[in-house]
């Protein structure tokens, strides 16, 4: 059911286009269920509804709201560090060719990492809705809470060389609509319902992790969980 998604990034979570889409979500979810309790029997089968994640609030949204927030112009910035390590560094620094997830990637292995990293980092401090700046051996060896967010997410061959930790609210995306994939808790909080005559009646705001889901899924079936 991924139309709440694309409408969401379009229009952003307080939108009449949205709110339209999730009213017919619910009556999907519902010919669904009722599909199911008179083909297959509500005492037969075992449900979860979840998401994959959060969303932003839509940053002009916030801002009309008097809140200190921004929108990361991530090109301008390749733009300037680029000129600035060439004018700083005659001995041909690396340059910058991609940004994506909060991570700068540069063209090959830097020739002069520590010079980049200082450069960088140094930039990185006097940029209003920077938090934080970590190079991708700090993401990898570090293992403080946020970091640690960075760090599963982590793949040596794929990651950026520089990650940037964006403060709440701030976002790399666009004016229109909203997005997602910060570490706070509006992009990592999601409702999971559960539903059948083995799960007993109530509800709970203790955390878990959306891989906890296989592993009850292969208890409440009687059948050794998923590797890994």
């Amino acid at each position: 059911f991924s139309s709440t998604d694309y409408i969401g990034h379009d229009f952003g979570p307080r939108s009449i286009e949205l709110e339209d889409t999730y009213i017919r979500l619910d009556r999907d979810l519902a010919k669904l269920f009722q599909y199911l309790d008179e083909k297959i029997g509500y005492d037969h089968y075992v449900l979860f509804l979840t998401s994959d994640h959060g969303v932003a609030e839509n940053a002009m949204y916030l801002a009309d709201h008097r809140k200190n927030v921004g929108i990361f112009d991530a090109d301008q910035a390749m733009h300037d560090i680029n000129a600035a390590l060439l004018k700083a560094d005659s001995l041909g620094t690396d340059t910058l060719v991609y940004y994506g997830n909060q991570q700068f990637y540069f063209a090959n292995d830097m020739a002069n990492h520590s010079f980049s990293e200082s450069f960088i980092r140094s930039w990185a401090q006097n940029k209003p809705g920077i938090v934080d700046f970590w190079t991708s051996d700090e993401v990898n060896m570090r293992n403080d809470q946020i970091i640690s967010m960075y760090n599963r997410g982590f793949q040596s061959l794929r990651s950026g060389d520089f990650f940037l930790h964006l403060a709440p609210g701030w976002t790399d995306y666009k004016t229109t609509g909203a997005t997602h994939g910060s570490v706070f808790q509006y992009d990592t909080h999601v409702p999971l319902l559960w539903s059948g005559s083995l799960i007993p009646k109530g509800q709970s705001t203790q955390h878990h992790n959306i891989t906890d889901i296989a592993k009850t899924l292969a208890y409440i079936l009687k059948i050794n969980e998923p590797e890994g």
